[in-house]
C-alpha cells in the first residue's frame, strides 16, 4: 500500500502548480530550455574543464532565476504540454546543476569523461559515489563509498 501523504503537502503542491500555470511573466518555455541545453553542451559535455564548469554553473543559476519567470500561452489545466514542458524543464535544471557541480567536484578523468585539467583517475580520493540533494537552501553534496564486487576498477584504455 502507498503510504499516507500529509493533506499540507497536497495543498502545497496545488498551490505551487497553479502559481505556476498562473504567474505573467516575460520568458518562455522553449527559450529557457534551449538556452540551457546549449549551456549543458558548450560547458559540461564529454571534454571539460574547471574554467568551462564554472561557466555552465554560472550559466544555469542564471537561468533558474530566469525560469522563475516564465509565463505560459496555455493557463488550461486539462491536457497542457505547455505546462508538462514548464514541469520538465524545472526538473532539467536540477540535473544540469547537479551535473555541473558534481564535475566540478570531481577533479579527475573517470570513465567516458575526461577533465583537460586533471587528466587521471584519482582513486585515492574520487573512488566514491557522488550524491547531491536539495532543500530551500541549495543542493548540498555528499558521498557515498563504492562496494566493490566481482569486477576491481581498472582505468580504460582506448
Amino acid at each position: 500500500s502507498l503510504p499516507e501523504i500529509p493533506e499540507k503537502e497536497f495543498e502545497y503542491e496545488e498551490a505551487r502548480l497553479e502559481s505556476l500555470l498562473l504567474h505573467e511573466g516575460t520568458e518562455r518555455v522553449a527559450v529557457v530550455r534551449e538556452e540551457m541545453q546549449r549551456a549543458m553542451q558548450e560547458h559540461a559535455g564529454i571534454e571539460r574543464n574547471e574554467k568551462s564548469l564554472t561557466k555552465g554553473l554560472n550559466a544555469i543559476m542564471k537561468l533558474r532565476e530566469r525560469a522563475k519567470n516564465i509565463s505560459l500561452y496555455d493557463k488550461g489545466t486539462v491536457f497542457n504540454t505547455e505546462f508538462t514542458s514548464l514541469l520538465e524543464l524545472h526538473n532539467m535544471l536540477d540535473v544540469a546543476e547537479a551535473v555541473t557541480r558534481s564535475a566540478l567536484y570531481r577533479k579527475e578523468s573517470r570513465g567516458s569523461h575526461s577533465r583537460s585539467d586533471f587528466t587521471t583517475r584519482n582513486d585515492a580520493h574520487f573512488l566514491n559515489h557522488t550524491l547531491l540533494s536539495s532543500d530551500a537552501s541549495g543542493m548540498m553534496r555528499s558521498e557515498q563509498p563504492v562496494t566493490i564486487t566481482q569486477w576491481q576498477p581498472i582505468e580504460r584504455k582506448y
